[in-house]
């Protein structure tokens, strides 16, 4: 959404504030439908169930692509939402079912994925080095620079003479 905020904000007429609610709320169909979704998963069966939220999240993630406006994009990001919302839980599940306890380690991992969405989105704009990270102090820019091995870059600008 990132991204596509580039353009879309302004081919679709969103404000900053449509745009954070419809990127946010993708989060209550996720969040509401992740238990739901594991009970259909053991009454379905891990198949059928996890066939079908495939399906639903591409048409839907399809559908992305028409939007014409705030509604139909607020409305498009729940239902993504709740089409996403039984995959990640349900394969872990799933997993269970096949691995012993004591090889689910990696289960763990797939599970912090989501936390993806939370720090990863935000340190996707951090800058490209601790030189350039405006936010730090000249304290702690040259505290990461040592601890990392790396040396300031020459200064940008025009050349004194």
């Amino acid at each position: 959404m990132g991204t596509a905020a580039l353009t879309m904000n302004t081919d679709l007429g969103l404000s900053g504030a449509a745009f954070g609610f419809a990127t946010g709320i993708y989060s209550a169909g996720y969040i509401a439908l992740q238990i739901p979704s594991n009970l259909a998963l053991h009454r379905f069966g891990p198949r059928r169930w996890l066939t079908l939220l495939m399906m639903c999240w591409g048409v839907i993630a399809t559908c992305n692509g028409f939007v014409q406006g705030e509604g139909s994009l607020i409305t498009a990001r729940i239902l993504l939402g709740a089409a996403e919302s039984g995959f990640l839980p349900g394969m872990l599940l799933y997993l269970t079912f096949w691995f012993a306890p004591s090889r689910r380690g990696m289960i763990s991992v797939l599970a912090s994925l989501p936390l993806y969405g939370i720090i990863g989105t935000p340190l996707s704009a951090i800058t490209d080095s601790p030189a350039q990270a405006h936010w730090l102090t000249d304290e702690e820019r040259s505290a990461v620079q040592d601890a990392v091995g790396t040396a300031p870059p020459p200064p940008v600008g025009p050349a004194s003479g």
